[in-house]
């Protein structure tokens, strides 16, 4: 019978992107520059805004397939998303949600 010597692998465990979803605020574009809150779904590489969350079209859609786009963190609970032409600016209910959420858009972009 022959030794046969197993060599161990170097495996790194990658976590796939998740679906996240919840509210938070949006920075409006208008020139009011207010705070509206939005309900979120984070999904499939794309960034789905709703009026609520029992609304079914959404109002906008990021996608970050078609997009060359980055996630800052601003503060603790505040985060942009810098596209071409456009910066979004989000605000978290905390500074735990707000690190979740740049955390997994991140995953989802790159």
């Amino acid at each position: 019978m022959k030794n046969i010597k197993s060599k161990e692998l170097d495996v790194k465990t990658v976590r796939l992107p998740q679906k996240m979803e919840g509210f938070l605020l949006k920075k409006s574009p208008s020139w009011f520059k207010n705070w509206q809150d939005r309900y979120f779904v984070l999904e499939n590489r794309k960034l789905k805004y709703y009026k609520g969350k029992d609304v079914e079209v959404p109002q906008g859609v990021i996608n970050f397939d078609h997009l060359d786009c980055e996630v800052v963190k601003v503060s603790d609970d505040r985060f942009n998303i810098q596209v071409p032409n456009r910066v979004f600016e989000f605000k978290a209910e905390s500074s735990q949600l707000g690190a979740q959420w740049v955390e997994e858009m991140k995953r989802h972009i790159e």
